[in-house]
C-alpha cells in the first residue's frame, strides 16, 4: 500500500519551502503562531517561494501519516521519485528548487539562521537556473 502522501503527479513550482510539522509539536505550534512565520510569508510572496505545509497528526505517528496539500501533489511525486525521506524531526524545513531537494533545515534555530541570511540568495540561484 502506498504511503498517505502518494498521489498523481503535477509539475512542482519553481521554488518551494516544505514545512514539516506535527499536530502535537510545541515548537511547530510556536512557529506557526509567531511573527517569524508572518515575516517569512511576506518575504516568500515577494520572492515567489511557495510554502508547503506537510503535517502528521502526532510526533509518535509513523512518517507515512504525513499529509500533503492536494495542490502540491506534483512536489510530493518529486519527493517519491527522488526517494527523499520525510522529515523525522519537526519542525523541519526543506528548500526545494524545481522539485530537487537542496537543503533540509532541522529546528527553529537553524531556520532563523537560514532564512535571514541565505533565503534570498538561494531563491535567486534557483531562479537563475530555471529554464525559461
Amino acid at each position: 500500500m502506498a504511503p498517505a502522501w502518494a498521489a498523481t503527479p503535477e509539475a512542482p513550482s519553481s521554488v518551494s519551502l516544505v514545512y514539516w510539522s506535527a499536530g502535537d509539536c510545541g515548537p511547530c505550534r510556536a512557529w506557526s503562531q509567531s511573527e517569524r512565520k508572518q515575516e517569512f510569508l511576506s518575504e516568500a510572496k515577494a520572492s515567489g517561494v511557495t510554502l508547503v505545509e506537510v503535517q502528521r497528526p502526532r510526533l509518535a505517528d509513523p512518517l507515512s501519516r504525513y499529509t500533503w496539500p492536494k495542490e502540491q501533489e506534483g512536489l510530493m511525486q518529486s519527493y517519491l521519485a527522488h526517494q527523499y525521506a520525510p522529515a523525522q524531526l519537526t519542525p523541519a524545513f526543506d528548500f526545494v528548487c524545481r522539485g530537487e531537494l537542496l537543503l533540509r533545515i532541522d529546528g527553529l534555530h537553524e531556520w532563523d539562521s537560514f532564512w535571514k541570511s541565505s533565503l534570498r540568495r538561494s531563491v535567486k540561484q534557483c531562479k537563475a537556473q530555471s529554464p525559461g
